[in-house]
């Protein structure tokens, strides 16, 4: 499955920026060897250590939940461990009972890196081991000088407005009437494809040249009917000068698979941590009025020089043949290949940004866009290829609520 270039429950802010990696997957009833190295940075005391797996460390865990003491020592402190995890995913928290100065510690999870800052008893610091997980379906970013051999069919809506900055974008997404009745879902969507729409969001940074970055939230369905999450952030280069050399990465990726029917909508959110000085992104995902976490990433693994916000609205840019227009904040549908027929419809509701004053604010303009001129920089466009296939209701046109857009399918032949 092609892929572009694009969780914790609590994550400490800590004196130095915590590592979340993700080499090392856990699966049901894996082991995990857990190793602890801390060393004494400007605190100067004998001080205990502690260690909770899926859980909070109370901050005096020594009084408070003595059984998680791991050990006391002055200077440095090593500690090895292992357990044995059940399915799902696993976050450890270590902390060390210093009040006047902070150690740097480091967490490793079979020998991977997990975890690494400074801490104090104020701030514990959180590993994150996440669970096995199924392959994210993830819309390509197609250069405009591509040949179309990474290209994906796609059409949007984009926020049509100048173009402001945010820490917070979310869109209810859904699969209503698909399949439709007297339908079955493996005669509207062929084996090995799947339906999906959700969020494309433009990101930036302020010291890499010519260096630019993109977050998807997504929701799919496949030919099994399986619900899935889909999450990835990517960098992408785009030149302007000689030689052009336009390059993409996929940096982070993760998948939830979700036990719900396609029609229940899910809200889809991405957005900053709170910590002005921390560069996670938070992927976030509400059914039932309850939000639950999607997946956790630390931006400064790659740049710690990236901005801490999303762009949205529509830029300009001229090029010697003439000029063009890109879209920062995308909401769109996309498949693996073409589903060349009626059957799937994907609804957008809501789509919202975070405003300066902490209030969500509606799209208040949206326009439908197709994959050849979904850019969302100078170079770059979200998926590459139109989907002839696919076509828009919305609020007068179809629909009878304001701030949602449905696109559905249509026969081919």
């Amino acid at each position: 499955m092609k892929m572009l270039k694009l969780s914790c429950l609590v994550v400490a802010t800590i004196l130095a920026t915590s590592l979340l990696l993700f080499p090392q997957k856990a699966s049901a009833s894996q082991t995990l060897t857990i190793v602890i190295d801390s060393v004494d940075v400007s605190d100067g005391y004998y001080r205990y250590h502690g260690l909770k797996i899926d859980g909070p460390l109370p901050t005096n865990f020594w009084t408070d939940e003595p059984s998680t003491i791991i050990g006391t020592s002055y200077g440095s402190f090593h500690y090895e461990t292992t357990v044995t995890v059940s399915d799902g995913d696993h976050y450890i928290v270590y902390g060390v009972s210093a009040y006047m100065g902070v150690w740097h510690a480091k967490i490793y999870v079979n020998g991977n890196l997990v975890g690494e800052g400074d801490t104090d008893v104020y701030n514990h610091l959180t590993g994150w081991v996440p669970a096995e997980e199924p392959t994210p379906n993830i819309p390509s970013l197609s250069p405009y000088i591509a040949d179309g051999s990474d290209e994906d069919p796609y059409i949007a809506g984009y926020c049509d407005t100048p173009v402001a900055t945010t820490l917070r974008v979310r869109v209810t997404t859904s699969f209503p009437d698909t399949p439709p009745s007297g339908k079955t879902i493996q005669e509207i969507i062929p084996v090995d494809n799947y339906i999906a729409g959700g969020i494309c969001i433009h990101g930036a940074d302020s010291v890499l040249d010519q260096t630019d970055y993109g977050f998807v939230a997504s929701l799919s369905l496949d030919h099994n009917g399986v619900v899935q999450y889909n999450m990835a952030f990517y960098v992408h280069h785009e030149p302007n000068t000689f030689p052009l050399n336009p390059w993409v990465t996929l940096i982070w990726s993760k998948a939830v698979v979700l036990n719900i029917a396609p029609s229940e909508p899910v809200t889809l959110t991405i957005r900053w941590d709170s910590d002005p000085n921390s560069r996670f992104v938070w992927w976030l995902y509400t059914i039932d009025g309850i939000e639950y976490l999607g997946g956790l990433y630390n931006t400064a693994i790659y740049s710690s020089t990236i901005i801490r916000a999303f762009y949205i609205g529509t830029g300009w840019h001229f090029v010697p043949l003439g000029s063009y227009y890109y879209y920062f904040y995308q909401f769109g549908v996309y498949s693996e290949t073409m589903i060349p027929n009626s059957g799937w419809t994907v609804r957008f509701e809501h789509p919202q940004y975070y405003t300066s004053d902490y209030r969500w604010r509606y799209v208040q303009k949206a326009t439908v866009i197709e994959g050849d001129s979904a850019y969302n920089d100078r170079w770059w466009r979200w998926g590459g290829m139109n989907y002839p296939y696919g076509n828009a209701c919305y609020y007068d046109y179809g629909l009878e609520e304001g701030f949602e857009v449905e696109f559905y399918g249509m026969d081919g032949t």
